[in-house]
């Protein structure tokens, strides 16, 4: 889960802006984004508000920090982070009501988060107050981004590299994903991943910077038990992969994958998991990336044993997922397992029972409302998956495995 980050704020060179949304029918016709070869241009800095108004805006910071840390902590006591499984047979059904954004107090914070100089100075002060605090926690945050940024023109050259011209960017990809203007589509965004993850996660697992790891270790273990084989597992494929963080962490569970294979839209990312593959190349040389949307692959259908989705549901609207879970379906051996780790609906919805942190959330994940109506075993099944378990992998997380049946 990524909660408030703050629009690029550095200066550097601007860039033509990136092509307008097109429609989402034809996703791989021919275009030429000028972001795959220049950074994204910064947002204009406002004027420093007056001074009653910068104590307001340091008053709200503040409490955007508690809802930032609200939002990841479960709505229910609970006793431990351990697994807990939930039987796959007892799917709900029942959809979840998102009747929060229809309350007055949800549409004024809304409205007042909208506002250029409050959402900029806010977030600008929440971001601080991060950066602060992973220092000391003892996360390099400042040192990691400058040895990226020093090695911009290595990550600019592995961009091109990556970019497909004939790959169309959806007109859904270009929301604001995580506060960044670009969303997904800027360097901030794909150098900053990897940040975020592990401070989001941390109070998940007492404040520890290893809490990303500890997630993801569970995730695989899961999917571990439920393959049974894990020798059997030769070809695997990480939709939406971003900056290769689950593609990293498969490889060490299933060591006997022979081809993994990384799809994802964001050239930026790909770039960063292109830089992460050569520093590694005993992982790295089993790692194929390929820029085109998760919903859509040129992958040959019925051809990987395991397929997983790390955390891309929550930033999607509700058909991109479902066309996610087809897509996978349709690249899934007979017998093969599709597995999906994200935000656990039930203990969201209850934090976002609050209008504040819900409109909060709304300036992170735009497309909140749609996560919440989305009951992702049930999606799976529709896709033609027979879900095999669903387990809680941490306070905030589900993970969900499913199996394309052997007659399929």
């Amino acid at each position: 889960p990524c909660l408030p980050r703050a629009p690029n704020a550095s200066p550097t060179p601007p860039a033509a802006p990136p092509p307008r949304p097109v429609p989402t029918g034809d996703l791989r016709a021919a275009h030429a984004p000028p972001q795959a070869a220049h950074p994204v241009p910064p947002r204009a800095s406002a004027a420093p508000p007056p001074r009653i108004m910068a104590l307001a805006l340091r008053t709200l910071a503040a409490a955007l920090a508690l809802a930032g840390a609200a939002a990841l902590l479960p709505s229910r006591p609970m006793r431990s982070v351990a697994p807990m499984r939930a039987s796959s047979t007892a799917v709900d059904s029942e959809q979840p009501t998102a009747s929060i954004m229809d309350t007055p107090a949800f549409k004024v914070w809304d409205m007042m988060f909208n506002i250029p100089v409050i959402h900029d100075v806010l977030f600008g002060v929440y971001r601080k107050q991060v950066e602060d605090k992973a220092h000391k926690m003892g996360l390099e945050w400042r040192s990691y981004l400058n040895e990226l940024k020093a090695d911009k023109d290595v990550l600019l050259a592995k961009q091109k590299e990556i970019t497909d011209p004939a790959v169309k960017i959806p007109s859904y990809y270009f929301a604001p994903i995580h506060a960044y203007a670009d969303g997904n589509l800027c360097w901030d965004s794909a150098m900053e991943e990897d940040l975020w993850s592990k401070m989001m996660i941390a109070p998940l697992y007492n404040n520890a910077l290893d809490g990303d790891v500890k997630l993801r270790n569970i995730w695989m273990q899961t999917i571990q038990r439920n393959v049974g084989d894990v020798a059997a597992v030769r070809k695997a494929t990480d939709l939406g992969c971003g900056t290769g963080l689950s593609m990293f962490t498969m490889t060490e569970y299933f060591d006997k994958v022979e081809d993994v294979t990384g799809v994802d839209l964001s050239t930026y990312k790909l770039a960063i998991s292109m830089r992460k593959m050569e520093q590694n190349p005993e992982i790295g040389n089993k790692i194929n990336l390929i820029h085109a949307p998760a919903e859509g692959t040129p992958l040959e259908s019925g051809s990987q044993d395991l397929v997983t989705l790390c955390l891309v549901c929550h930033e999607s609207p509700e058909w991109v997922s479902n066309a996610i879970f087809k897509e996978a379906y349709r690249i899934t051996k007979p017998g093969g397992y599709f597995s999906v780790l994200d935000l656990e609906r039930e203990n969201l919805e209850a934090v976002l029972a609050n209008p504040f942190v819900a409109a909060v959330y709304k300036r992170t994940e735009p497309y909140m409302r749609d996560f919440l109506e989305l009951n992702m075993p049930e999606a799976m099944e529709k896709a033609g998956f027979v879900v095999t378990d669903v387990v809680r992998a941490s306070k905030s997380h589900s993970a969900i495995v499913g199996r394309k049946p052997l007659d399929a």
